[in-house]
Parts: structure tokens; C-alpha cells; sequence
């Protein structure tokens, strides 16, 4: 896939995700759990400053999630860290998420 056909597919959740207010949320599915059943997750925005602020978290209860660093045209870069302050980042390819 190039990379017009990727902006081009990530389009409408790039502009999901740009949209959330203070306090919105949005789910969307990505990849496949153990039992082959697609992955649920939680994108909020939150205003702490002047700036939106997102996070991604998985659709459950006790969900474990990450803080977006940065939205791009076809990426959404992810960072957190664990108890010893280790961090690990992850790119979540937009063009693979699918609205719920």
C-alpha cells in the first residue's frame, strides 16, 4: 500500500479522532484478541491546557491504555510507562482502525 493510499484510508478516522471534544470519547476496533475477535479500544480527549490531549485504552473496565504523543496523517504515536519509569511507545497505523 502506498502512502496516498494509506492518508487516504486513515482520512475519516484522523478527522473522528480531531473532532472529540473535552470529555468525548470514541471507540474503534484494531487487531484481534486471543479468540480471533476484534480488539476494542477507547480514544478520550481531554483539555488540560489550551491543547487537546488523547489517550487509547483498551474497551474494558480495567483496560490498560497509553498517552498519544502525537496524530499524523496515517499514524497515531503512543507512549507509557510502567512502575520502574521504562518507556515503551507504540505506532498505531489509523489506516487499521475501524469506527464502532
Amino acid at each position: 500500500m502506498t502512502y496516498q493510499e494509506k492518508v487516504k484510508k486513515s482520512k475519516e478516522v484522523f478527522k473522528a479522532i480531531k473532532n472529540l471534544k473535552d470529555k468525548e470519547e470514541l471507540i474503534v476496533t484494531y487487531g484481534k484478541d486471543r479468540d480471533g475477535n476484534p480488539k476494542e479500544y477507547k480514544i478520550s480527549a481531554n483539555q488540560w491546557t489550551k491543547n487537546m490531549s488523547y489517550g487509547i485504552w483498551e474497551n474494558k473496565v480495567f483496560g490498560s491504555g497509553m498517552n498519544v504523543d502525537k496524530i499524523t496523517g496515517t499514524q497515531m504515536k503512543c507512549y507509557t510507562f510502567d512502575m520502574m519509569k521504562n518507556k515503551t511507545t507504540y505506532n498505531f497505523p489509523l489506516w487499521l482502525f475501524k469506527i464502532v
